[in-house]
This record gives structure tokens, C-alpha cells and sequence, in this order.
């Protein structure tokens, strides 16, 4: 690298040899999403449509959420109304990042000012393979404990669930699932549970399937002895904007059967959700970016057979 130096009195230009400047160190790999799993947990056959219904919530609610440092998040939450409470969410997150918005191992708890607290662990075996660990106090009683180890294939997914199993009491509850991709848009699988008590013992088996064709999936499940049926479907409109969810649940032992239908649809700044059952209930959730991190939710419930109004109000911050 040359510099050029002007000398006015002897009209002579000088040309200095200055020292390369060494080149920036390149930036880090950012870790790219996860492609999605196929044919993804037999669990979560049913779960497209929660996006779609949104949550609901009655009275007030304040959120405030950051980051403190580059492993730990917390998120402080107050609920005002007929229950009160406040809840304190620390979240660590692990050096081990495969894929953008994943990290291992992760623990997450749930404080709250009742006394109770709920935790979680997630441990990543290798790629395909993760352990979940999970505990909830109540009432300064240890009330649950789940175990459980997931893992995904090139085609195919199979879960393990051990919850409350107490070998002392002889007790607890055992879960099988396993979901296999058929074709690009049919998946099968099925789910076995056996609880062992002090009472007696009791097994089920159930058994469910996935249809994607296009933007719209069809997903359905079948208990034991055909006494129970749940059906969802979702859309997604061509506009990436709307959606549409529907739910059908049917449960022949308590003869009972409930269907909902859900609309979503995403503005530039907002997003509109509402939906419609048949026992008829009709709720509306609204959440509008009213500035860089801080976000207004308002949510509102009638029920037309017992005439019963509900609403709320809502204040998200995130910290930076």
C-alpha cells in the first residue's frame, strides 16, 4: 500500500511504503433453520390449528421480557382479574446451537406466586435424537414428573413418555407413539399408553393419520374401540396473509362432541384471530405493534347460550 507526500519547496512528490493493513476476520456462521421434520411427532398431529385459535385471556396482562447476556432470558408476567397472580420465567439457553432458534441444553422454569413451580429440561443426544425432563411442584407437594425421549428419522418419528412412575407405589403411566411418513403427503402411526395404579391397570391404543395436499393438511385420530374421534384441518390461503383452522373433537363415552372453527388473518403491523364454536362461544383476539418491541393484545368472549362476556387487555415489552 503507497501514500503519496507533496514537498512545495523542491516541487519533489514522495512515495512512502506504509504497512498492509490486515484484513477483518471473517464473521462467524450464523446457524441456518432447522429443515422441518417430517413427518414431525405423532403428539403433534393435532397442533397446526393453535397458531390459528390464538390464546385467550380474561382481565389484565403485563409481560416484559430481555435477554441478560448471551445464555439466560427472563420474562416477568402479571395477570390481573377474578385470578390474580404473578409468574417469573428464567430461561437458560446452552452454547450448543445447531440451527437458528435452538439451543442446548435449555431449562426454563416457571415461578409463581401461588408457591407452585413448573421446570423443564432439554438435552440434545445428537441430531435427531432429544431428552425432555420435566417436574411441577404444588402446594410444596412434588406433583408430576415426565420423561421423555424423542427421536426423528429419515421417515419416520417415535416418542417415549414416562410420567409419575413410582416404582415404590407400583404406579405410573408409560407412553409409546410412533408416526411413519407413507408417501410425500400420507403419514401413519399410532400411540399406546398403559396406567398401572394401586387400583388396577388400564391400557389404550390410538390410532392417527396426516394428509398434505398443497397449503392445506388434514389430520386425524382415533382412540381405542372407535369411543373417540378428533379431526383438524388447516388452510393457508395463497397470499400467505389468512388462514383457516377447523377442529372437530367426539367423545362417544361421555356422548358429547364439539367442533370449532378458526380464522387467522396477518396484517403489517397486527394480526387479526377469531373463532366460532359449537358451544357457542365466539372470541376474538386482536395483537397490534404499536412500536419497535412493544406490542397490544385485546381479546374478547361471548357465549350466546349461558349470555357470559369476557374480555382482556394486554401490554407486551420485550427489553434488548
Amino acid at each position: 500500500r503507497f501514500a503519496a507526500r507533496h514537498n512545495c519547496k523542491h516541487a519533489v512528490t514522495e512515495f512512502i511504503l506504509l504497512p498492509a493493513m490486515a484484513a477483518p476476520p471473517p464473521m462467524p456462521p450464523q446457524p441456518q433453520p432447522r429443515p422441518p421434520l417430517t413427518p414431525g411427532l405423532y403428539d403433534a398431529l393435532h397442533t397446526d390449528v393453535r397458531p390459528i385459535f390464538g390464546d385467550f385471556f380474561e382481565g389484565a396482562k403485563f409481560t416484559f421480557s430481555r435477554p441478560v447476556g448471551d445464555y439466560l432470558q427472563v420474562m416477568h408476567s402479571w395477570n390481573l382479574g377474578s385470578n390474580s397472580s404473578y409468574h417469573f420465567n428464567p430461561t437458560f439457553l446452552g452454547p450448543t446451537r445447531p440451527y437458528a432458534g435452538e439451543a442446548y441444553p435449555l431449562v426454563t422454569a416457571d415461578l409463581g406466586s401461588d408457591g407452585n413451580m413448573f421446570t423443564k429440561m432439554i438435552a440434545q443426544i445428537n441430531d435427531g435424537t432429544k431428552l425432555t425432563m420435566q417436574g411441577q411442584v404444588q402446594e410444596k407437594k412434588w406433583a408430576y414428573t415426565h420423561f421423555e425421549v424423542e427421536h426423528h428419522g429419515k421417515d419416520y418419528s417415535a416418542d417415549v413418555k414416562l410420567v409419575n412412575v413410582d416404582p415404590v407405589n407400583n404406579s405410573g403411566i408409560y407412553i409409546l407413539n410412533y408416526l411413519q411418513q407413507l408417501t410425500e403427503r400420507i403419514s401413519l402411526g399410532g400411540e399406546f399408553t398403559y396406567h398401572k395404579s394401586p387400583m388396577g391397570e388400564m391400557s389404550n391404543i390410538q390410532l392417527g393419520g396426516r394428509y398434505k395436499a398443497g397449503s392445506g393438511l388434514w389430520s386425524t385420530s382415533v382412540t381405542g374401540s372407535l369411543m373417540g374421534l378428533q379431526a383438524t384441518y388447516t388452510q393457508t390461503m395463497a397470499n400467505q396473509r389468512a388462514a383457516v383452522a377447523a377442529d372437530l373433537n367426539i367423545d362417544l363415552r361421555q356422548g358429547t362432541a364439539e367442533s370449532v372453527l378458526g380464522v387467522l388473518y396477518n396484517f403489517q403491523k397486527a394480526n387479526f384471530r377469531a373463532q366460532i364454536s359449537t358451544a357457542g362461544s365466539v372470541t376474538a383476539v386482536l395483537e397490534h405493534m404499536i412500536a419497535p418491541m412493544i406490542s397490544l393484545v385485546l381479546t374478547g368472549s361471548i357465549n350466546h347460550w349461558t349470555h357470559e362476556c369476557r374480555f382482556g387487555f394486554g401490554l407486551t415489552l420485550q427489553g434488548g
